[in-house]
């Protein structure tokens, strides 16, 4: 597929290669429910198992978990590349994964670091490495018996290696051997926890673990297995590719939707009920008295969310650091606007180091009259947080969630991903997940954005970097706009009237430094809206001709844009060219 043809379907990558990147794969909630199984398992470490016919996305889901995996601190994830190979080369390449130098002719001292080595990462990391092994119908019974002999130890009660096997129906029957039933019978054990019907015994004797006809469970026809203890303490997880199967086969769902009553007798459909979305008829929904409307009076809403927004330079953060301590102390922001009371703050500020941080906000603690030492400002040390990433969003959901601050800020956007900010259908996920973060915890958001170059002839929310969905995004927007020397703040808001625009000066005195309210005896004049106005009022200033490149400079434009503006003012008669360069014709 070239690029025309990617244009025409609004696609960014072939959805047909086999290269496609994992972040452009479609995660199903299957996969989720897997992945978030994998995860809880590596704490404990087991086996885990991805079966399906060829064709039906085994490697896929195994690349979407190993990107997930690895994007984890402190998870040591190895992939097993030659799964055909014999013991010797099973311990070659299972050395060189895990850093480790072993000989193959000392089996004994190989197993032993490695299972060192191993104890030695669970002992720092708190969780199990990880071993993927696509292809695994491949592998040998030998190798597969002395993978799981290496990865228990001290009687099989601790488990020291989490392993996912991926494989199509050959690698099932192998599991049903009597040389690997061990590693099948972990697999029965889950099935059996999530639901799937035993086999009816004979009459009179009780259904035993080799009992024959127990392994007549077809696996492939049960997608979703979750995790389940097994009697040697570890775990196994199950996930299934789907395949062709009988009609009413169970639908992995999250457990937490499922219905108790959902074990019917066998043959019976197992859908599971899900629930209806609340609601409410409009008139009974609940009303916010007055006071309760705004976090900032005049300036940001109670639980927003919203951009301030400016060009670089035009003291975003110390904005955003003012606002954090006009709410975390109750006192009114910027001096002028009241808070209607204090709450908890948390921000995390991704340009600047922590102690810019604790100097700029000590100096607008003092210009607020109140102790930054008194205040509940939590501040995220991370080094990197990346929205796009689901790790990192977990994370932040998890902290909000534990913290429960009133107001959360993110400065500035563009730190806080890798995603192209032009494409909407990239934006607009990102800032979902912040809205759902207000909506659950009740914490209004507010991210910094920057504006884009050029942006003075347009409305302040249009002028924002990136993709529309930012301006459409915020209930209450402020945007910070530099004329000359003059700062001006202005506000938007999506249910209610803007205040009138603010002048603001960054004012130093003494050990304060902060934004502060100032009242202009002239009006601020904005600049001139279109490129003719510029030009026309640059040359009225000089009152000489201006050669090109101090023309260009005076009206901050592209070379090409004034070229063309110009060529067609010369025309009009509007402007004369001679030796010496522009000039006015009436002048």
């Amino acid at each position: 597929m070239n690029k025309k043809l990617l244009a025409l379907y609004g696609l960014k990558w072939n959805p047909f290669a086999p290269d496609v990147p994992v972040e452009a794969l479609h995660i199903t909630p299957r996969i989720e429910s897997f992945c978030w199984r994998i995860e809880q398992l590596v704490g404990e470490g087991g086996f885990a198992l991805v079966t399906g016919a060829p064709g039906t996305g085994k490697s896929v889901a195994l690349r979407i978990l190993a990107g997930r995996l690895t994007q984890q601190r402190d998870v040591k994830v190895a992939i097993l590349t030659r799964p055909q190979a014999g013991l010797a080369d099973f311990y070659r390449e299972m050395g060189d994964l895990f850093g480790v130098e072993l000989r193959p002719a000392n089996r004994w001292g190989g197993a032993k670091l490695l299972r060192d080595r191993w104890q030695t990462h669970i002992d720092g990391a708190l969780s199990r490495p990880m071993l993927i092994v696509d292809e695994a119908q491949e592998m040998l019974p030998v190798v597969l018996a002395e993978l799981r002999l290496l990865s228990s130890a001290r009687l099989d009660s601790h488990i020291l290696l989490t392993v996912v096997l991926a494989g199509d129906g050959r690698l099932i029957e192998r599991l049903r051997s009597d040389e690997l039933r061990p590693i099948g019978t972990r697999t029965r054990h889950s099935r059996r926890a999530a639901g799937a019907a035993p086999a009816r015994p004979a009459k009179g004797r009780r259904r035993q673990a080799d009992d024959a006809r127990a392994d007549r469970l077809d696996l492939r026809s049960r997608p979703g297995q979750p995790a389940c203890a097994h009697e040697h303490g570890g775990r196994v997880a199950c996930h299934c590719c789907p395949t062709r199967g009988p009609p009413d086969r169970r639908e992995a769902v999250p457990g937490n939707l499922r219905h108790p009553a959902c074990h019917r007798a066998q043959g019976r459909s197992r859908t599971a009920q899900m629930s209806l979305l609340p609601v409410e008829p409009a008139y009974r929904l609940a009303e916010r008295a007055e006071e309760r409307r705004w976090l900032v009076t005049g300036l940001w809403s109670e639980e927003a969310v919203g951009i301030i927004g400016g060009e670089p330079k035009c003291c975003k953060s110390f904005l955003a650091l003012d606002l954090a301590v006009a709410v975390a102390a109750g006192v009114p922001f910027l001096r002028r606007f009241p808070v209607s009371r204090a709450g908890r703050v948390l921000l995390y500020a991704a340009e600047d180091a922590m102690h810019i941080v604790r100097r700029r906000l000590e100096g607008i603690s003092a210009a607020a009259g109140v102790a930054l030492a008194d205040l509940d400002i939590q501040v995220i040390t991370a080094p990197a947080v990346r929205l796009d990433l689901d790790a990192d969003r977990r994370s932040l959901a998890k902290t909000v969630a534990k913290l429960t601050p009133r107001l959360l800020i993110l400065d500035p956007f563009v730190r806080l991903h890798r995603i192209d900010e032009n494409a909407s259908g990239e934006v607009a996920p990102l800032l979902a997940y912040l809205r759902e973060l207000q909506r659950r915890h009740g914490v209004a958001v507010t991210v910094v954005h920057h504006a884009k170059k050029g942006g003075g002839g347009v409305r302040a929310g249009q002028a924002l970097r990136g993709s529309s969905e930012f301006h459409a995004w915020g209930d209450s927007n402020l945007y910070l706009r530099r004329y000359g020397e003059n700062l001006t703040l202005t506000v938007e808001h999506r249910a209610a009237a803007p205040i009138p625009p603010s002048s603001l000066e960054l004012a130093e005195r003494g050990d304060a430094l902060a934004l502060e309210v100032v009242e202009r005896r002239t009006p601020v004049s904005p600049e001139p809206i279109s490129l003719n106005e510029r030009i026309t009022a640059v040359l009225t200033v000089a009152g000489r001709p201006l050669p090109f490149a101090e023309l260009r400079a005076g009206c901050r434009v592209r070379a090409a844009n004034l070229y063309e503006r110009l060529a067609a003012l010369i025309a009009a008669g509007s402007i004369v060219k001679s030796g010496d360069g522009y000039y006015l014709a009436d002048g």
